[in-house]
């Protein structure tokens, strides 16, 4: 299966589910992701000669994920919904600190 299908797949299961998502104006150039979830600040990006220098350019801000060859479209899914669960924790935590 492409990568493509396994992206549009996500989008699907996100519109299923009423997860707001975002393709940026930059999507497909070098360094960008491919998909950006606003309000978990995860960014998702298909695996290709760039990952390298998107992830330095992601990892610091942002939940980067990466759609792969080998994954299947529900373990890309799962990556995602875990990674959510990651940022909001990481959300409380800092909320908590806050006060």
């Amino acid at each position: 299966m492409k990568n493509e299908t396994k992206l549009k797949r996500l989008k699907d299961w996100m519109d299923e589910n009423g997860i707001r998502y975002v393709t940026p104006k930059r999507c497909g150039r070098t360094g960008h992701s491919d998909l950006y979830l606003p309000e978990r600040k995860v960014c998702v990006k298909i695996d290709g000669d760039d990952h390298e220098l998107f992830y330095q350019r992601h990892k610091r801000y942002f939940y980067p994920v990466f759609i792969r060859d080998a994954e299947a479209p529900k373990f890309i899914i799962e990556k995602v919904q875990k990674t959510v669960i990651h940022s909001m924790m990481k959300e409380q935590e800092r909320l908590m600190k806050k006060n």
